[in-house]
């Protein structure tokens, strides 16, 4: 299982990934929202990493979120977009537009509830 470190590199792949070109939400929303959301999975990752644990599933992985004293915290934001990249990734892309509109994925499930994510992982690991 990789480690925390290994999290953060993927994080950071997946998040330069996000932003190239002007910001993938701008190209591909659908992926983006995808994208974001295996970005937010790699920061939650390493938090369990750190504990020595490895959820390795959607429900391990919200189990350990929703249950945590401390990390509960970011367990709606999370979850929030698990949702949003379920309907890009299974719901028709009619019905992904008529749920996500453009400025929603942009401002919101990552301006915001990634963002969100972000700066708490941050702030949960020391700076080097």
């Amino acid at each position: 299982m990789p480690t925390a470190e290994e999290h953060l590199v993927k994080y950071r792949l997946n998040r330069a990934f996000l932003d190239s070109n002007g910001g993938l939400v701008n190209h591909e929303p659908r992926w983006a929202v995808i994208v974001a959301h295996y970005t937010a999975i790699h920061l939650v990752e390493r938090l369990a990493a750190r504990e020595n644990l490895h959820s390795g599933s959607h429900s391990r992985r919200d189990a350990f979120l929703a249950e945590h004293p401390d990390h509960h915290i970011i367990y709606r934001a999370f979850f929030q977009l698990r949702i949003a990249s379920e309907s890009a990734r299974y719901d028709s892309i009619r019905l992904f537009s008529e749920s996500y509109s453009l400025a929603q994925i942009r401002d919101i499930l990552i301006g915001e509830r990634l963002a969100a994510i972000e700066k708490y992982v941050e702030s949960d690991f020391p700076s080097k």
